[in-house]
């Protein structure tokens, strides 16, 4: 579970997922019966994204002063996901 490839610390999902790595997290979300995943750990300099026909969503923006990211929140309704971003 913990190990670099495991569910825990894989980025298989935050840096440009690949056709293979999304259809292996197509699969993971079935097994499980989940809609989607949220994943941190890798910032995205851009702010959130997400991947995969929208099924992996990666929330890490960098909000520590060090990397200066955007203040933004995943919002998750039902089916329905949304991105809160700060006015500014």
């Amino acid at each position: 579970v913990v190990a670099e490839d495991g569910p825990v610390w894989t980025r298989a999902f935050s840096e440009g997922a690949t056709a293979a790595a999304c259809a292996r997290l197509s699969r993971s979300l079935e097994e499980t019966g989940a809609a989607r995943m949220v994943v941190g750990h890798t910032v995205q300099k851009g702010g959130i994204t997400s991947a995969c026909a929208g099924e992996v969503w990666r929330i890490d923006v960098g909000l520590s002063h060090y990397y200066g990211g955007p203040v933004e929140v995943l919002q998750v309704m039902g089916d329905k996901v949304s991105v809160l971003r700060e006015a500014g």
